[in-house]
Protein backbone atom coordinates (compact mmCIF):
# COMPACT_ATOMS: atom_id res chain seq x y z
CA UNK A 1 0.00 0.00 0.00
CA UNK A 2 1.23 3.14 -1.12
CA UNK A 3 -1.01 5.13 1.65
CA UNK A 4 0.37 8.76 1.89
CA UNK A 5 2.36 9.60 -1.13
CA UNK A 6 0.98 12.89 -2.77
CA UNK A 7 1.82 13.19 -6.43
CA UNK A 8 2.41 16.86 -7.83
CA UNK A 9 3.19 18.25 -11.25
CA UNK A 10 1.59 20.89 -13.65
CA UNK A 11 1.59 22.04 -16.99
CA UNK A 12 2.53 25.38 -17.43
CA UNK A 13 -0.77 27.56 -18.23
CA UNK A 14 -1.55 28.37 -21.90
CA UNK A 15 1.85 26.07 -23.27
CA UNK A 16 0.66 23.96 -25.86
CA UNK A 17 3.25 21.64 -25.98
CA UNK A 18 4.28 20.62 -22.53
CA UNK A 19 5.77 17.91 -20.66
CA UNK A 20 4.23 16.85 -17.74
CA UNK A 21 6.27 15.02 -14.58
CA UNK A 22 4.49 13.06 -12.57
CA UNK A 23 6.96 12.74 -9.04
CA UNK A 24 6.93 11.64 -6.04
CA UNK A 25 10.79 12.08 -4.50
CA UNK A 26 11.59 9.95 -7.61
CA UNK A 27 10.19 10.46 -10.86
CA UNK A 28 7.62 7.69 -11.28
CA UNK A 29 6.58 8.80 -15.14
CA UNK A 30 6.26 11.75 -17.91
CA UNK A 31 3.74 12.03 -20.81
CA UNK A 32 3.71 14.93 -23.45
CA UNK A 33 0.42 16.98 -24.26
CA UNK A 34 0.07 18.48 -28.11
CA UNK A 35 -2.22 20.06 -29.28
CA UNK A 36 -3.05 22.01 -32.53
CA UNK A 37 -4.83 25.14 -33.58
CA UNK A 38 -8.63 24.40 -33.40
CA UNK A 39 -8.65 21.16 -31.69
CA UNK A 40 -6.25 21.14 -29.05
CA UNK A 41 -8.72 21.83 -26.30
CA UNK A 42 -11.09 19.04 -27.31
CA UNK A 43 -8.42 16.50 -26.02
CA UNK A 44 -9.02 16.45 -22.48
CA UNK A 45 -12.24 15.27 -21.69
CA UNK A 46 -14.67 17.22 -18.82
CA UNK A 47 -12.64 16.28 -15.91
CA UNK A 48 -9.48 17.79 -17.21
CA UNK A 49 -10.63 20.71 -18.68
CA UNK A 50 -12.60 21.94 -15.51
CA UNK A 51 -9.85 21.54 -13.54
CA UNK A 52 -6.79 22.15 -16.20
CA UNK A 53 -4.27 23.42 -13.12
CA UNK A 54 -4.36 19.44 -11.69
CA UNK A 55 -2.81 18.48 -15.70
CA UNK A 56 -0.81 16.02 -13.97
CA UNK A 57 -3.28 13.75 -13.97
CA UNK A 58 -3.86 14.19 -17.49
CA UNK A 59 -2.09 10.32 -18.43
CA UNK A 60 -5.00 9.03 -16.50
CA UNK A 61 -8.05 11.75 -17.59
CA UNK A 62 -7.92 10.88 -21.98
CA UNK A 63 -11.02 9.68 -22.76
CA UNK A 64 -12.56 7.89 -19.91
CA UNK A 65 -15.60 5.59 -19.84
CA UNK A 66 -18.84 5.46 -18.19
CA UNK A 67 -18.99 3.04 -15.29
CA UNK A 68 -19.17 -0.51 -15.81
CA UNK A 69 -18.76 -0.47 -19.01
CA UNK A 70 -16.95 -3.34 -21.23
CA UNK A 71 -13.40 -2.26 -22.96
CA UNK A 72 -11.53 -3.95 -25.08
CA UNK A 73 -8.41 -4.37 -25.24
CA UNK A 74 -5.47 -5.07 -28.06
CA UNK A 75 -3.49 -3.66 -31.38
CA UNK A 76 -4.73 -0.75 -33.62
CA UNK A 77 -2.80 -1.30 -36.79
CA UNK A 78 -2.44 1.21 -39.82
CA UNK A 79 0.33 2.14 -42.46
CA UNK A 80 2.42 5.12 -43.97
CA UNK A 81 4.87 5.63 -46.38
CA UNK A 82 6.54 2.15 -46.73
CA UNK A 83 6.15 1.34 -43.01
CA UNK A 84 3.57 -0.71 -41.01
CA UNK A 85 3.05 0.72 -37.54
CA UNK A 86 1.18 -0.85 -34.68
CA UNK A 87 0.03 0.88 -31.27
CA UNK A 88 -1.78 -0.36 -28.24
CA UNK A 89 -5.62 0.24 -28.24
CA UNK A 90 -4.92 1.79 -24.68
CA UNK A 91 -3.72 4.60 -26.56
CA UNK A 92 -1.25 8.01 -25.56
CA UNK A 93 1.88 6.43 -28.02
CA UNK A 94 3.93 6.77 -30.20
CA UNK A 95 3.42 3.23 -31.43
CA UNK A 96 6.06 1.41 -33.24
CA UNK A 97 6.94 0.19 -36.23
CA UNK A 98 6.80 -3.40 -37.27
CA UNK A 99 8.46 -3.56 -40.18
CA UNK A 100 9.28 -1.43 -43.43
CA UNK A 101 8.85 -2.71 -46.54
CA UNK A 102 10.56 -0.53 -49.02
CA UNK A 103 9.61 -3.12 -51.79
CA UNK A 104 5.97 -2.20 -51.64
CA UNK A 105 3.67 0.96 -51.31
CA UNK A 106 1.55 0.16 -48.73
CA UNK A 107 -2.22 1.67 -49.34
CA UNK A 108 -3.91 0.40 -45.88
CA UNK A 109 -3.29 -2.93 -43.92
CA UNK A 110 -6.42 -5.72 -42.85
CA UNK A 111 -5.57 -8.33 -39.80
CA UNK A 112 -7.18 -11.83 -39.62
CA UNK A 113 -8.45 -12.03 -35.79
CA UNK A 114 -8.14 -16.13 -36.30
CA UNK A 115 -3.92 -16.26 -37.61
CA UNK A 116 -2.73 -12.49 -36.61
CA UNK A 117 -1.50 -12.61 -40.79
CA UNK A 118 -1.63 -8.97 -41.99
CA UNK A 119 -2.56 -8.27 -44.96
CA UNK A 120 -1.51 -4.82 -47.45
CA UNK A 121 -2.27 -3.34 -50.56
CA UNK A 122 0.38 -2.79 -52.67
CA UNK A 123 -0.22 0.32 -54.48
CA UNK A 124 1.66 -1.08 -57.68
CA UNK A 125 -0.83 -3.61 -58.37
CA UNK A 126 -1.41 -6.24 -55.09
CA UNK A 127 -2.39 -7.91 -52.09
CA UNK A 128 0.09 -9.06 -49.77
CA UNK A 129 0.80 -11.12 -46.59
CA UNK A 130 3.34 -10.33 -44.17
CA UNK A 131 3.43 -11.00 -40.02
CA UNK A 132 2.28 -8.92 -37.31
CA UNK A 133 6.12 -9.35 -35.82
CA UNK A 134 7.33 -8.48 -39.79
CA UNK A 135 8.95 -10.64 -42.23
CA UNK A 136 9.15 -11.79 -45.66
CA UNK A 137 5.99 -10.72 -47.95
CA UNK A 138 3.56 -13.25 -49.87
CA UNK A 139 2.00 -11.99 -52.89
CA UNK A 140 -2.05 -13.52 -52.89
CA UNK A 141 -3.31 -11.21 -55.51
CA UNK A 142 -1.27 -9.55 -58.06
CA UNK A 143 -2.41 -8.20 -61.41
CA UNK A 144 -4.25 -4.94 -59.87
CA UNK A 145 -4.33 -2.19 -62.47
CA UNK A 146 -4.90 1.19 -60.15
CA UNK A 147 -6.04 -0.27 -56.63
CA UNK A 148 -7.47 1.96 -54.33
CA UNK A 149 -9.29 0.43 -51.59
CA UNK A 150 -9.37 -3.39 -50.17
CA UNK A 151 -10.52 -4.49 -46.91
CA UNK A 152 -10.71 -8.16 -45.57
CA UNK A 153 -13.88 -10.19 -44.88
CA UNK A 154 -12.86 -12.70 -42.30
CA UNK A 155 -15.84 -14.41 -41.98
CA UNK A 156 -15.67 -15.55 -45.47
CA UNK A 157 -12.09 -15.46 -45.91
CA UNK A 158 -11.98 -13.08 -48.83
CA UNK A 159 -10.69 -9.66 -49.99
CA UNK A 160 -12.44 -6.84 -51.75
CA UNK A 161 -10.94 -4.30 -53.72
CA UNK A 162 -12.12 -0.97 -55.77
CA UNK A 163 -9.79 -0.81 -59.13
CA UNK A 164 -10.04 1.22 -62.17
CA UNK A 165 -12.66 -0.53 -63.48
CA UNK A 166 -15.29 -1.53 -60.22
CA UNK A 167 -14.93 -3.54 -57.14
CA UNK A 168 -13.76 -7.02 -57.29
CA UNK A 169 -13.87 -9.99 -54.87
CA UNK A 170 -11.50 -12.86 -54.17
CA UNK A 171 -10.78 -15.80 -51.83
CA UNK A 172 -7.92 -14.98 -49.23
CA UNK A 173 -4.74 -17.89 -51.38
CA UNK A 174 -6.56 -15.50 -54.77
CA UNK A 175 -8.55 -17.87 -56.63
CA UNK A 176 -12.34 -17.48 -57.63
CA UNK A 177 -11.52 -13.93 -58.63
CA UNK A 178 -14.46 -11.96 -59.95
CA UNK A 179 -16.20 -8.67 -60.27
CA UNK A 180 -19.14 -7.41 -58.04
CA UNK A 181 -19.57 -3.87 -59.18
CA UNK A 182 -18.84 -2.61 -62.87
CA UNK A 183 -18.20 1.04 -62.84
CA UNK A 184 -15.30 3.66 -64.24
CA UNK A 185 -15.90 5.93 -60.85
CA UNK A 186 -13.34 6.75 -58.22
CA UNK A 187 -13.83 4.39 -55.31
CA UNK A 188 -11.58 5.60 -52.65
CA UNK A 189 -12.99 3.86 -49.39
CA UNK A 190 -14.91 0.54 -48.59
CA UNK A 191 -16.17 -1.69 -45.86
CA UNK A 192 -18.19 -4.71 -45.66
CA UNK A 193 -20.67 -6.38 -42.96
CA UNK A 194 -20.98 -9.66 -43.19
CA UNK A 195 -24.29 -9.92 -41.44
CA UNK A 196 -26.18 -8.51 -43.71
CA UNK A 197 -23.59 -9.51 -46.12
CA UNK A 198 -23.98 -5.64 -47.83
CA UNK A 199 -20.81 -3.66 -49.03
CA UNK A 200 -20.56 -0.18 -48.42
CA UNK A 201 -18.36 2.08 -50.75
CA UNK A 202 -17.73 5.58 -51.62
CA UNK A 203 -16.73 6.56 -55.24
CA UNK A 204 -16.85 9.68 -56.74
CA UNK A 205 -18.09 9.99 -60.78
CA UNK A 206 -15.72 9.85 -63.68
CA UNK A 207 -16.65 13.45 -64.52
CA UNK A 208 -15.83 14.37 -61.17
CA UNK A 209 -20.00 15.98 -60.75
CA UNK A 210 -21.00 13.68 -58.45
CA UNK A 211 -19.72 12.43 -55.18
CA UNK A 212 -22.13 9.52 -53.49
CA UNK A 213 -21.71 6.78 -50.70
CA UNK A 214 -23.29 3.40 -51.82
CA UNK A 215 -24.18 -0.16 -50.91
CA UNK A 216 -25.00 -3.30 -52.73
CA UNK A 217 -25.03 -6.87 -51.96
CA UNK A 218 -21.38 -8.97 -51.78
CA UNK A 219 -22.68 -10.30 -55.18
CA UNK A 220 -23.04 -6.86 -56.48
CA UNK A 221 -27.03 -6.49 -56.65
CA UNK A 222 -29.42 -3.67 -55.20
CA UNK A 223 -27.09 -0.79 -55.08
CA UNK A 224 -28.86 1.78 -53.44
CA UNK A 225 -27.50 5.46 -52.84
CA UNK A 226 -26.79 6.44 -49.19
CA UNK A 227 -25.78 9.82 -49.49
CA UNK A 228 -25.12 12.59 -52.83
CA UNK A 229 -23.37 15.38 -52.72
CA UNK A 230 -21.94 17.64 -55.88
CA UNK A 231 -18.18 16.73 -56.83
CA UNK A 232 -17.00 19.99 -57.29
CA UNK A 233 -17.41 20.88 -53.91
CA UNK A 234 -17.53 17.79 -51.88
CA UNK A 235 -16.07 14.39 -51.26
CA UNK A 236 -16.84 11.73 -49.15
CA UNK A 237 -13.66 10.15 -47.07
CA UNK A 238 -13.71 7.11 -45.30
CA UNK A 239 -16.50 4.75 -44.34
CA UNK A 240 -17.40 2.15 -41.64
CA UNK A 241 -20.29 0.71 -40.65
CA UNK A 242 -21.93 -0.64 -37.05
CA UNK A 243 -24.05 -3.52 -37.77
CA UNK A 244 -25.47 -3.74 -34.56
CA UNK A 245 -27.96 -0.48 -35.47
CA UNK A 246 -27.66 -0.92 -39.10
CA UNK A 247 -25.76 2.35 -39.31
CA UNK A 248 -23.20 3.86 -41.66
CA UNK A 249 -20.19 5.98 -40.29
CA UNK A 250 -18.89 8.16 -43.38
CA UNK A 251 -16.84 11.35 -43.92
CA UNK A 252 -18.11 14.22 -45.47
CA UNK A 253 -14.85 16.64 -47.05
CA UNK A 254 -16.57 20.34 -48.31
CA UNK A 255 -16.13 23.97 -48.46
CA UNK A 256 -18.29 24.52 -45.28
CA UNK A 257 -17.97 21.07 -43.59
CA UNK A 258 -15.50 18.37 -42.33
CA UNK A 259 -17.51 16.19 -40.49
CA UNK A 260 -18.01 12.34 -39.51
CA UNK A 261 -21.54 11.70 -40.74
CA UNK A 262 -23.75 9.02 -39.83
CA UNK A 263 -26.59 7.65 -42.25
CA UNK A 264 -28.62 4.20 -41.52
CA UNK A 265 -28.63 1.55 -43.85
CA UNK A 266 -31.67 3.00 -46.05
CA UNK A 267 -30.32 6.21 -46.46
CA UNK A 268 -32.64 7.77 -43.56
CA UNK A 269 -31.35 9.80 -40.16
CA UNK A 270 -28.41 11.54 -42.04
CA UNK A 271 -26.56 13.45 -39.42
CA UNK A 272 -23.35 15.08 -38.31
CA UNK A 273 -21.56 14.02 -35.24
CA UNK A 274 -18.01 15.05 -35.31
CA UNK A 275 -16.52 17.54 -36.99
CA UNK A 276 -12.60 19.00 -36.89
CA UNK A 277 -10.72 21.22 -39.30
CA UNK A 278 -8.27 18.43 -39.29
CA UNK A 279 -10.29 15.76 -39.77
CA UNK A 280 -9.26 12.86 -42.44
CA UNK A 281 -9.49 9.48 -43.77
CA UNK A 282 -9.14 6.77 -43.35
CA UNK A 283 -12.03 5.69 -40.74
CA UNK A 284 -12.31 2.41 -38.85
CA UNK A 285 -15.32 0.76 -36.42
CA UNK A 286 -14.15 -1.52 -33.93
CA UNK A 287 -17.55 -3.30 -32.64
CA UNK A 288 -16.37 -5.38 -29.71
CA UNK A 289 -15.48 -1.73 -27.99
CA UNK A 290 -17.53 0.38 -30.29
CA UNK A 291 -15.24 2.61 -31.56
CA UNK A 292 -14.14 5.09 -34.13
CA UNK A 293 -11.15 5.01 -35.21
CA UNK A 294 -9.74 8.49 -37.52
CA UNK A 295 -6.97 10.71 -37.94
CA UNK A 296 -6.75 14.25 -37.12
CA UNK A 297 -3.33 15.90 -38.15
CA UNK A 298 -1.20 14.27 -36.94
CA UNK A 299 -2.61 12.34 -34.38
CA UNK A 300 -4.54 8.80 -34.93
CA UNK A 301 -7.86 9.35 -32.39
CA UNK A 302 -10.69 7.06 -31.42
CA UNK A 303 -14.42 8.66 -30.64
CA UNK A 304 -17.43 6.43 -29.05
CA UNK A 305 -19.93 6.56 -31.74
CA UNK A 306 -21.79 9.83 -30.72
CA UNK A 307 -18.45 11.25 -31.15
CA UNK A 308 -17.79 11.69 -27.77
CA UNK A 309 -14.79 10.43 -25.48
CA UNK A 310 -12.44 11.42 -28.23
CA UNK A 311 -8.53 9.82 -27.29
CA UNK A 312 -5.24 10.19 -28.96
CA UNK A 313 -4.57 6.34 -29.85
CA UNK A 314 -1.29 7.08 -31.49
CA UNK A 315 1.01 10.80 -31.47
CA UNK A 316 3.32 12.17 -34.20
CA UNK A 317 2.34 9.80 -37.17
CA UNK A 318 2.24 10.69 -40.71
CA UNK A 319 -0.04 12.06 -42.49
CA UNK A 320 -0.49 9.62 -44.92
CA UNK A 321 -2.26 7.02 -43.09
CA UNK A 322 -3.53 4.13 -44.98
CA UNK A 323 -6.70 1.96 -43.92
CA UNK A 324 -6.51 1.30 -40.04
CA UNK A 325 -7.56 -1.82 -38.93
CA UNK A 326 -8.00 -3.85 -34.65
CA UNK A 327 -7.21 -6.82 -33.42
CA UNK A 328 -9.02 -7.37 -30.17
CA UNK A 329 -7.39 -10.41 -27.78
CA UNK A 330 -9.48 -9.26 -24.71
CA UNK A 331 -11.92 -7.36 -22.93
CA UNK A 332 -12.81 -6.44 -18.97
CA UNK A 333 -15.26 -4.66 -17.37
CA UNK A 334 -14.71 -2.35 -14.55
CA UNK A 335 -16.69 -0.22 -12.34
CA UNK A 336 -15.87 1.71 -9.03
CA UNK A 337 -17.71 3.49 -5.71
CA UNK A 338 -16.44 5.69 -3.53
CA UNK A 339 -17.29 7.62 -0.15
CA UNK A 340 -15.72 9.82 1.26
CA UNK A 341 -15.96 10.62 5.14
CA UNK A 342 -13.79 13.13 7.00
CA UNK A 343 -10.04 12.45 6.31
CA UNK A 344 -10.78 9.21 4.92
CA UNK A 345 -11.50 7.73 1.71
CA UNK A 346 -13.16 4.27 0.74
CA UNK A 347 -12.89 2.54 -2.63
CA UNK A 348 -14.65 0.31 -3.56
CA UNK A 349 -13.91 -1.51 -7.61
CA UNK A 350 -15.11 -4.46 -8.78
CA UNK A 351 -13.07 -5.86 -12.14
CA UNK A 352 -14.12 -8.69 -14.34
CA UNK A 353 -12.03 -9.56 -17.59
CA UNK A 354 -11.29 -12.22 -19.86
CA UNK A 355 -7.39 -11.68 -19.13
CA UNK A 356 -5.59 -11.48 -15.62
CA UNK A 357 -4.35 -8.11 -14.86
CA UNK A 358 -3.04 -5.69 -12.58
CA UNK A 359 -5.09 -3.05 -10.90
CA UNK A 360 -4.06 0.62 -9.93
CA UNK A 361 -6.12 3.31 -7.93
CA UNK A 362 -5.81 7.06 -8.04
CA UNK A 363 -7.76 10.27 -6.29
CA UNK A 364 -7.07 13.67 -8.19
CA UNK A 365 -7.92 16.26 -5.62
CA UNK A 366 -8.63 19.72 -7.54
CA UNK A 367 -5.44 21.96 -6.07
CA UNK A 368 -4.03 19.31 -4.50
CA UNK A 369 -2.87 16.73 -7.04
CA UNK A 370 -2.57 12.87 -7.44
CA UNK A 371 -2.76 10.92 -4.44
CA UNK A 372 -2.07 6.95 -5.35
CA UNK A 373 -4.39 5.12 -3.37
CA UNK A 374 -3.35 1.55 -4.27
CA UNK A 375 0.45 0.03 -4.49
CA UNK A 376 1.47 -0.58 -8.72
CA UNK A 377 1.13 -4.24 -9.26
CA UNK A 378 -1.92 -5.19 -6.86
CA UNK A 379 -3.66 -8.09 -8.64
CA UNK A 380 -7.01 -8.00 -8.55
CA UNK A 381 -8.31 -11.41 -8.03
CA UNK A 382 -11.05 -10.64 -6.04
CA UNK A 383 -14.82 -9.66 -7.72
CA UNK A 384 -14.76 -6.87 -5.51
CA UNK A 385 -11.53 -5.19 -3.83
CA UNK A 386 -11.85 -2.22 -1.24
CA UNK A 387 -9.30 0.54 -0.67
CA UNK A 388 -9.69 2.85 2.93
CA UNK A 389 -7.27 5.82 2.39
CA UNK A 390 -6.15 8.46 4.82
CA UNK A 391 -6.04 11.97 3.49
CA UNK A 392 -3.14 14.00 4.31
CA UNK A 393 -5.27 17.41 3.43
CA UNK A 394 -8.69 18.24 3.97
CA UNK A 395 -10.06 18.85 0.29
CA UNK A 396 -12.99 21.08 -0.65
CA UNK A 397 -15.05 20.53 -3.48
CA UNK A 398 -15.32 16.90 -5.20
CA UNK A 399 -12.68 13.92 -5.83
CA UNK A 400 -12.18 12.39 -8.93
CA UNK A 401 -11.51 8.80 -8.19
CA UNK A 402 -9.49 7.03 -11.21
CA UNK A 403 -9.73 2.99 -10.74
CA UNK A 404 -7.31 1.63 -13.76
CA UNK A 405 -6.23 -2.28 -14.79
CA UNK A 406 -3.32 -3.20 -16.94
CA UNK A 407 -1.93 -6.35 -18.41
CA UNK A 408 1.43 -6.84 -18.73
CA UNK A 409 2.93 -5.76 -21.72
CA UNK A 410 -0.38 -4.50 -22.93
CA UNK A 411 -0.67 -0.93 -21.69
CA UNK A 412 -4.06 0.29 -20.29
CA UNK A 413 -6.39 -1.85 -20.70
CA UNK A 414 -9.63 -0.26 -18.96
CA UNK A 415 -10.67 2.50 -16.61
CA UNK A 416 -13.29 4.30 -14.47
CA UNK A 417 -14.17 6.96 -13.12
CA UNK A 418 -16.34 8.54 -10.48
CA UNK A 419 -16.48 11.28 -8.27
CA UNK A 420 -17.39 11.81 -4.62
CA UNK A 421 -18.81 15.50 -3.19
CA UNK A 422 -16.95 16.38 -0.14
CA UNK A 423 -19.31 18.73 1.57
CA UNK A 424 -16.93 21.29 1.92
CA UNK A 425 -16.98 24.48 -0.74
CA UNK A 426 -14.75 25.40 -2.58
CA UNK A 427 -12.99 28.26 -1.99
Amino acid sequence: MNSKRLLRAFAPAGQSDAVIQVEAGDRLGSGRLSSHPGHGATLMNETCRAYASCCAALFLCWALPSLAETQAFGDVFWTTSQTIHRASMAGNTTGEEIMVVPEISPGGVQVDPDTGALYLLDRAGAIVETSRTGGDTQVLVDGLAQPRAFLFDDVGKRFFWSDADGIHVADVDGTDRQTVYASDALISYLTFDAASDLLFWTELDALGQAASLRRARADGGDVVTLASAPGNTDAFAGVAVDARDAMVYYIKLSITELAIRRVSFDGADDVSIFSDPFLQAPLHLEPRSRKLYFALFDLLVRTDLNGDGLAIVATDVDRSVGAIDTLVRGDCTLDIDAEYTPSSLHVTTRYGASAQGRLELFALVPGEGLSVLSARGLPPIDPAVEFSQSLPFAPAGRIFVVSRVSVAGEGRVCSALTTVDTGSPVD
